[in-house]
């Protein structure tokens, strides 16, 4: 039986089963794991747990299943550093509201209101706000793919069960509603950073656990970690040198890829653990498991993405050649990786040339990237109702080798060279500091409330628009600098 946690609140004095009203349609309710499941347990050893949210509809089949993302680690040290949150279904909020109130996440922190792949509110959500929406709580540092069942001095005293979670939460979601979950027509399995990686390592078993006749689709977000197929590399399925080996023109020497997670006994995709022997070690990585992988998925990926390139000690503070070369190499072998899309009819990519992580992607963001105006929440609802026209299905940025698509949510990468010095440019540093304002979004908004002061610090809009874009934006609108940005798509 699933342990229920409903919020009794001001106006309700009950708590209904969940297709009777658990819980609002703009809501999300708690749910864990019955404490002795065995591979139920967070890293902390606390039960595994998700939020669940019916439809207006409850006759409804579709269903959209999210998975949290927050990091991983695989090193007793590494994990040492782990934030509780993220370790732990401890504290987590009994309910969070998803819809046209103000989304607050499960660990209370406020968020943008309407407009996610969760939110029922159809014109900020509207391919997806009919469906039931679950929202998977990540706390296994394994990226999904964990199938530890005990703690141990092997383990750092930590579950990593991952893969088993989600095994477990499909049991729990199917014996509590077998028809419209056991008989679901379509399902959308869907996760951001960590929870993308996931998506990647368990979307084959997603689709083997539904009947035949139910269509399952996958949509990893910021999930193509890492990339492969690097020129200097003796094997596509390694990924690419890191950071310190080849600034010193070495080749890092990645032996058998994924080793290092063996901790977390991971899950592999069957196809490519087979033409990975012994263990599918190298199946870690994206780059050589999506190939094995025959599960349609949509792809959405930042070129240059911020987190795995800190992950590879790439400093993103440095401006010099030699960092900006490193990026072309990057980028190139992100370029390379992908491309086997391609070779997938049924799959799709949106690949943008912007230095962040999965900022700018996703569905009802108001500050989305844009590809030639194409807008990639739009794009994967069409892919995923099949009504994606065949010319839109890989759209990948083509405007250079580094960063450069001037719709990204922050400036597209590490600035070339400090901001002009004067008068107007130390105004700006004590009205709008970098610190307090690092986006370009931030910045220019605090530039327009400043423009009094900043015109009698005889500021040109030459000086606040290097100040603000670090120099990257060539064709951007001044206007939108000043913070005028009412017109801004």
């Amino acid at each position: 039986m699933i342990s229920h946690i409903c919020l009794i609140l001001a106006f309700a004095s009950q708590c209904d089963g969940a297709l009777n009203g658990a819980a609002p349609s703009d809501e999300l309710t708690l749910f864990k794991l019955p404490k002795e499941t065995l591979g139920g347990r967070c890293n902390d050893g606390s039960p595994a747990a998700w939020y669940y949210g019916s439809p207006a509809n409850e006759s409804v089949t579709d269903w959209v299943i999210w998975l949290e993302g927050g990091g991983a680690c695989s090193t007793a040290q590494k994990c040492s550093h782990r934030k509780h949150v993220i370790t732990s279904s401890d504290g987590l909020l009994p309910t969070f509201a998803t819809g046209s109130k103000a989304k607050i996440k499960p660990h209370g922190k406020p968020s943008s209101p309407s407009k996610w792949i969760l939110s029922d509110d159809p014109q900020g959500n509207p391919d997806f706000f009919h469906a039931h929406h679950v929202y998977v709580h990540y706390c296994s540092s394994d990226e999904f793919a964990g199938t530890r069942t005990t703690a141990s001095a092997e383990t750092f005293g930590l579950y990593f069960s991952g893969h088993l979670h989600l095994v477990n939460i499909f049991g729990e979601l199917k014996k509590e509603y077998p028809t419209v979950f056991g008989s679901a027509s379509r399902v959308l399995f869907a996760g951001s950073s960590a929870g993308g990686i996931g998506t990647i390592h368990n979307i084959d078993w997603v689709r083997d656990f539904f009947p035949s006749s139910t269509v399952v689709k996958g949509a990893p977000l910021g999930g193509w970690f890492v990339p492969g197929d690097a020129p200097d590399q003796p094997n596509a399925a390694f990924p690419p040198s890191q950071w310190p080996d080849w600034s010193m023109g070495k080749v890092t020497p990645w032996g058998v890829a994924g080793g290092e997670y063996d901790v977390w006994s991971p899950y592999h995709n069957p196809g490519c653990a087979q033409a990975f022997p012994p263990n599918g070690s190298s199946c870690i990585s994206a780059s050589a498991a999506y190939q094995y992988i025959k599960t349609p998925m949509y792809i959405m990926e930042n070129n240059y993405d911020a987190n795995q390139l800190a992950s590879f000690g790439f400093p993103s503070t440095t401006h010099s050649e030699m960092a900006q070369n490193y990026m072309r190499y990057y980028g190139r072998a992100m370029r390379n990786s992908t491309a086997q899309v391609n070779l997938k009819p049924a799959d799709g990519l949106f690949l943008s040339s912007c230095f962040d992580h999965t900022a700018g992607l996703g569905v009802g963001s108001d500050f989305h990237t844009r590809i030639n105006g194409k807008d990639p929440g739009a794009l994967l609802g069409e892919w995923f109702y099949d009504r994606l026209p065949a010319s839109d299905r890989i759209v990948v940025d083509d405007c250079g080798e580094l960063p450069c698509n001037p719709t990204c949510t922050d400036w597209p990468g590490p600035a070339p060279g400090p901001a002009p010095a004067g008068g107007c440019t130390s105004e700006l540093k004590k009205d709008c500091p970098k610190a307090s304002f690092p986006t370009l979004k931030s910045c220019s908004q605090c530039a327009g409330k400043h423009e009094a002061d900043l015109e009698k610090a005889k500021c040109t809009r030459e000086i606040v628009e290097t100040y603000c874009k670090q120099g990257k934006f060539k064709n951007m609108n001044v206007d939108y600098l000043l913070g005028r940005t009412d017109s801004i798509v």
